[in-house]
C-alpha cells in the first residue's frame, strides 16, 4: 500500500482479532510502504511518516520496538521490512540433520 489515509472516527479499522477468531489466520502481515497508514491513524504528521508493517501480536510475530494495538490484536513495527524466504533440502539421508536459520 502506497500514500494511503485514513480518515475514520472509530480509529484503527484493521482488525487482526476478528481475522484470527473468525478465519484462524493467526499470522498477519501487512505492509506499510511508506508509513501514511499508519501516520493517519495516529493523527501525526506526513512528514515524520515511516515505513514499517502490522504484525500479529503473537510472540514470534513482533519486534522489541513494535506499537501495540491490543484492540486490534496488530502491533506497528516501524523500519521492518519482512521476506518469505524457500529452503530447499535434500529429502534423502537427512534424518539426523537439523536445519537452523537465524
Amino acid at each position: 500500500m502506497e500514500n494511503v489515509t485514513v480518515s475514520d472516527s472509530r480509529g484503527l479499522f484493521i482488525d487482526g482479532c476478528k481475522a484470527s477468531l473468525s478465519y484462524g489466520v493467526n499470522d498477519v502481515v501487512i505492509t506499510d510502504r511508506d508509513g501514511y497508514l499508519v501516520t493517519s491513524l495516529n493523527g501525526d504528521s506526513f512528514d515524520d511518516a515511516t515505513a514499517g508493517v502490522f504484525v500479529s501480536l503473537s510472540d514470534h510475530m513482533k519486534f522489541d520496538d513494535c506499537f501495540v494495538y491490543p484492540d486490534n490484536c496488530l502491533a506497528f513495527c516501524p523500519n521492518t521490512c519482512l521476506r518469505t524466504v524457500t529452503y530447499s533440502v535434500e529429502q534423502y539421508g537427512t534424518e539426523n540433520i537439523k536445519l537452523m536459520v537465524t
